[in-house]
Formats: C-alpha cells, sequence, structure tokens
C-alpha cells in the first residue's frame, strides 16, 4: 500500500473523531447541526427545531428568558453559534477533499493496473527505432534529385523569366 493511503486513512480518522465530538450535536434531540445553531447565553447550543420549541415554550409563559433544558439556567438572549457553524463547514470540506482524492487514487491504481496488463503494441502500433525518418527523408531527397537530374539532361532549357524591368543597354 502507499503511503498516500495511509495519509488518507489517518485524515479519516481525524474527521472521523471530529465528527464524534459532542458540541456539534444539539443539546435537545441530540442530533448532528446540519446548519449554524443557535446559542444561548449559557453556551449551550440547539438546532434551528429545538430553539423554535424553546422560544414557543417562552412565548406560552410570557416570560422574556429562555429555561435552557440541558442546564437548567435561565437565558436572556440567544445567537447564532458561527463557531460551531465554521467547524461545520470545515470538517466538511475536508470530508470531500479526502473522498475526491480517495476518487483520484483509486482511479490511478485502476490505471496502473490497466497499464500491466495491456496487450504488446502489433509492428504497426509500435513507436518507430528513430531511423525511419531519416530514411524516409533520404528517399524523397532521391526522388526531388533525379527529376531534377533528368530535367537538366534533357536538353530543356529554361526560358527567362520576364520582368516589367526595362532591358539595360551595353555599352
Amino acid at each position: 500500500m502507499s503511503d498516500n493511503y495511509y495519509y488518507q486513512q489517518r485524515n479519516w480518522s481525524q474527521v472521523s473523531e471530529q465528527l464524534e465530538d459532542d458540541t456539534l450535536n444539539c443539546r435537545g434531540c441530540q442530533r448532528r447541526f446540519q446548519e449554524t445553531p443557535m446559542r444561548l447565553s449559557c453556551g449551550d447550543s440547539f438546532c434551528d427545531h429545538c430553539f423554535r420549541i424553546l422560544q414557543h415554550r417562552r412565548r406560552e409563559s410570557r416570560w422574556n428568558g429562555i429555561r435552557c433544558p440541558s442546564c437548567q439556567n435561565e437565558s436572556i438572549f440567544e445567537l447564532r453559534n458561527y463557531e460551531i457553524g465554521e467547524r461545520l463547514e470545515e470538517i466538511s470540506r475536508r470530508k470531500r477533499e479526502l473522498q475526491m482524492a480517495s476518487v483520484r487514487s483509486s482511479q490511478n491504481a485502476h490505471n496502473s493496473r490497466e497499464s500491466e496488463y495491456r496487450p504488446a503494441p502489433t509492428p504497426a502500433e509500435a513507436p518507430g527505432d528513430g531511423i525511419g525518418w531519416l530514411i524516409g527523408g533520404a528517399v524523397a531527397l532521391g526522388v526531388v534529385g533525379m527529376i531534377a537530374y533528368g530535367a537538366s539532361q534533357s536538353g530543356e532549357k529554361e526560358t527567362p523569366k520576364k520582368t516589367n524591368e526595362p532591358k539595360r543597354r551595353r555599352k
């Protein structure tokens, strides 16, 4: 196995550890946060569904605060917990990167195995030995030379090219 495989396995275990982190779970329903949660002043965070339930209870009690079901502290304010939201995004990004690296690694392994079992090329497919182009060029030059020699031996004279320049008189 390659070093890349062991590196990916180590990264997967790090991502798995982060996914098991309880701070990434809702204090109400204990499910993994799917989006940025809401945080009470006590520090506990809740998913949108559980937070709406807490708000509904607050309206029914006609009290301005929310009693945290986890620690029983009364909370006066709530905020979006962007720290957890950013951690969720980072974990999701790393997971996608590792999945893409795993796919690329398996494609590379498949391609290398495919090239190992590829049949030998036929003589027509075989690459040239580097001298074929030289022989072809020599043959072409020989043919051109023979044509030129034959034309010069046939007795035909070349006709001078006509130009638009006036003829010069000899002195």
